[in-house]
This record gives structure tokens, C-alpha cells and sequence, in this order.
């Protein structure tokens, strides 16, 4: 909910429609694999587990970038500008 207007702004500057920018950022939101504040079980994980910022950084990288892939690929093809 805080970063809607972001993108929704950028889409109207560029004379877009903001449907699949909001799409998309909807999508990397619910892929948030890349921090430990991105769920509450992850703060558990963190500090009983022993894992740090870097082991989340590690295994969430390539998890992120399938999401990317098919968010900037297929969100504009359903959603066109």
C-alpha cells in the first residue's frame, strides 16, 4: 500500500496507463524473497535460525529473478499500456 502511488504517478508522467506497472510492482511485492523483513516467519528464521541479511540476499536472488521474468514479460502483453 505505500508504494502504489509510485508507480501509478511514473505511469501518468509517462502518459501510460498504470494497470500493469501496478501489476507488476503487485508481482515483486509478493516476491519480496530478497529481504528478512518481507514476511513475520522470517524474523524467526533470522534470529533462532543463525541466519543472517546475506544467507536471505543468497537464496532470494535467483527466486526474485524468475519473478522478474515473467512480471516484465507477461503483465504488458494482459495489461497493455
Amino acid at each position: 500500500m505505500i508504494v502504489i502511488p509510485i508507480p501509478v504517478v511514473s505511469a501518468r508522467r509517462m502518459g501510460r496507463s498504470s494497470r500493469p506497472v501496478l501489476i507488476c510492482a503487485a508481482i515483486f511485492a509478493a516476491g519480496a524473497f530478497m529481504t528478512s523483513a518481507a514476511t513475520a516467519a522470517n524474523p524467526l528464521v533470522t534470529g533462532r535460525g543463525g541466519c543472517g541479511f546475506g544467507n536471505f540476499w543468497k537464496s532470494g536472488s535467483p527466486m526474485t529473478g524468475r519473478f522478474f521474468a515473467p512480471a516484465v514479460g507477461v503483465a504488458p502483453q494482459d495489461w497493455p499500456f
